[in-house]
C-alpha cells in the first residue's frame, strides 16, 4: 500500500507518474525480495486497488449539501410534484465496469459521494471517493502496475466525467 494526502495549501501534489508509482514499485520489489530472502513464498497478488479521495468544499459553484447537482453531472433535483421542496443533503453510490482492450471486464470503478463538514471551519463539503479495483493485468509486479495504471486512468477520467463543466472552470481544470 502507498498512501498520500495533501495537508494544507502549501503541500505540493506528488504526481502519480513521477512520485507515487515509482515509490510503490520500489517498495513492492523490496517486499518481494524480503519474501524470497526469508523463504516465505512467492508474491502472488490477486487484487489491485487505486483510491482517490476528493474533498469538494462549498463556496465555489455550490453552497449547501442539497446542491449536489451543481457538482456532479448525474444528479438532478427533479420531482413529479411540488410536495418535496428543500433538499437537505444528498449522497450517491455508482459502479462502472472497467473493460480491457478486448472489452472484457477486468475491474470496477466505484464512486461514492457523501456530504460532510470540514473539521477546521465546519464548511460543508462533499467527499468523493473513486476506487478502481480489479485483478492484476498479468503476473508479478508488472501485472500489478499494469492494473494500477489502468485504475489510475479510470479514477482520473471518471472524476472528470462525473463532475460538471461549471466546476471544471472554477477549478481551472485543463482539458
Amino acid at each position: 500500500m502507498r498512501n498520500w494526502r495533501k495537508v494544507g495549501d502549501a503541500s505540493t501534489y506528488p504526481r502519480y507518474e513521477k512520485h507515487l508509482r515509482p515509490g510503490f514499485e520500489s517498495e513492492l520489489k523490496r517486499f518481494q525480495a524480503f519474501l524470497q530472502r526469508e523463504q516465505l513464498g512467492e508474491l502472488k497478488p490477486n487484487q489491485c486497488e487505486v483510491t482517490y479521495v476528493n474533498p469538494i468544499v462549498a463556496g465555489r459553484g455550490w453552497q449547501a449539501h442539497g446542491d449536489l447537482g451543481e457538482v456532479i453531472t448525474v444528479f438532478q433535483r427533479l420531482f413529479s410534484d411540488d410536495f418535496l421542496d428543500t433538499l437537505e443533503d444528498a449522497g450517491l453510490r455508482l459502479r462502472f465496469l472497467i473493460p480491457d482492450e478486448a472489452g472484457k471486464p477486468v475491474g470496477r470503478l466505484h464512486v461514492a459521494i457523501d456530504p460532510g463538514y470540514r473539521s477546521t471551519d465546519n464548511q460543508p463539503l462533499f467527499i468523493m471517493n473513486l476506487t478502481a479495483r480489479g485483478a492484476p493485468r498479468g503476473e508479478g509486479i508488472d501485472g500489478v502496475l499494469g492494473f494500477l495504471d489502468l485504475g489510475r486512468e479510470w479514477v482520473v477520467r471518471g472524476f472528470a466525467s462525473i463532475t460538471t463543466q461549471t466546476m471544471h472552470k472554477l477549478w481551472g481544470r485543463k482539458q
